[in-house]
């Protein structure tokens, strides 16, 4: 496997989290995720939240998944994701549908942008170390004369090349987008470069399915809303405003959260133990 292609480090990391004696399922948000491949517009995704939110849990999971490089319907048939989560039946039976259409049908490229691998003090040298691990995966990958006989010097080139040459789209899961900002490893010059090889590397492109990007740092609080305007974000105010609102309306839902306390106490006290 891969370090960028296929990441089994991922892979490795979600089947520990498997193993957790309080394991919580999620995999039914791979039914959403599912929805945004082939939707025209709107189909990447940023949350932004604190540390230990299972941010990169759901990077994991997504590796996991779509991997073409790893057979994980074993995994994922025992979890909540293969029986579909919609009240709809026409919608579960859809859901059931693509949950098998899609399962390891597409590379995933997974970057982690707080690994020391790709640190550097300006942007052409972090876009650099990061194309020439990504070069190593593709003569791995596609040792195809057509494509590991052409590889650039350039990131952006060398993934739309193999999407010229083989028509494979990507899932691309970006993990701590902030790091190198909040960090302060680039100079305001080179967070304008940066910001700018983000949008390059994922808006209007063809060879992406959809994209994922976690952070701590919203992108609104950091750049105007235009900038990365290819994203829907969630952030942690978000979420906390709809939590309280559907606290105050939902009994039921109330009822769970108050669960779910009770269960973050059990497992910190057992910590304690």
């Amino acid at each position: 496997m891969g370090f960028i292609i296929d990441n089994r480090n991922m892979y490795d990391k979600f089947k520990k989290l498997l193993n957790q004696e309080f394991f919580v399922d999620k995999s039914n948000i791979i039914n959403d995720f599912n929805k945004l491949i082939d939707k025209d517009g709107s189909n990447n995704v940023c949350i932004t939240k604190p540390r230990r939110f299972g941010k990169t849990s759901i990077a994991a999971m997504l590796t996991t998944y779509y991997s073409i490089g790893f057979d994980s319907q074993e995994i994922f048939d025992k979890l909540k994701v293969s029986k579909g989560k919609s009240s709809d039946e026409t919608k579960k039976k859809k859901e059931i549908k693509q949950y098998r259409e899609f399962q390891g049908k597409y590379h995933t490229l997974y970057f982690d942008f707080s690994s020391d691998l790709f640190s550097g003090k300006e942007c052409e040298e972090f876009k650099q170390k990061i194309n020439n691990i990504l070069k190593k995966d593709i003569i791995e990958f596609y040792p195809e004369p057509n494509v590991s006989n052409n590889l650039s010097n350039d990131i952006l080139e060398n993934i739309q090349n193999i999407y010229n040459k083989t028509g494979d789209r990507f899932i691309i899961i970006i993990d701590e987008w902030d790091y190198l900002i909040s960090n302060n490893d680039f100079s305001p010059e080179e967070k304008v470069k940066y910001i700018r090889f983000l949008k390059s590397l994922i808006k209007d492109k063809g060879y992406s399915a959809f994209a994922y990007m976690t952070g701590i740092t919203p992108i609104a609080k950091e750049f105007s809303q235009s900038t990365l305007n290819c994203f829907t974000e969630y952030s942690m105010l978000k979420i906390k405003n709809i939590i309280n609102i559907l606290v105050l309306r939902n009994k039921k839902f109330a009822i769970f959260v108050k669960k779910i306390k009770k269960l973050i106490k059990i497992v910190k006290l057992n910590m304690k133990i």
